[in-house]
């Protein structure tokens, strides 16, 4: 797993380019709320120097079974078309 992460990770910023002295990071998560439950997540956070901002992706066990380069470029595409506000 240590191997999949950071091949997904290197190639995730090349993709997405972090400010200087800074990476994406996956952390966890906690998803929900006390009215609905809450859920565990890992949270992949994607820190853009281009636009100075960052966002938060869930990733799901499904994810993993692609290939780390390919995960990266599905992410980079969903953060591109992502809206801002």
């Amino acid at each position: 797993m240590e191997k999949f992460l950071i091949a997904f990770l290197k190639e995730l910023e090349a993709l997405i380019v972090p400010p200087p002295n800074a990476h994406h990071a996956i952390t966890f998560n906690r998803y929900g709320s006390d009215d609905t439950s809450w859920d565990d997540k890992l949270g992949l956070q994607v820190i853009d120097a281009s636009r100075a901002k960052w966002a938060t992706y869930f990733l799901e066990d499904d994810d993993f079974a692609k290939d780390p380069k390919e995960l990266a470029h599905v992410v980079a595409d969903m953060h591109h078309k992502r809206e801002w506000t």
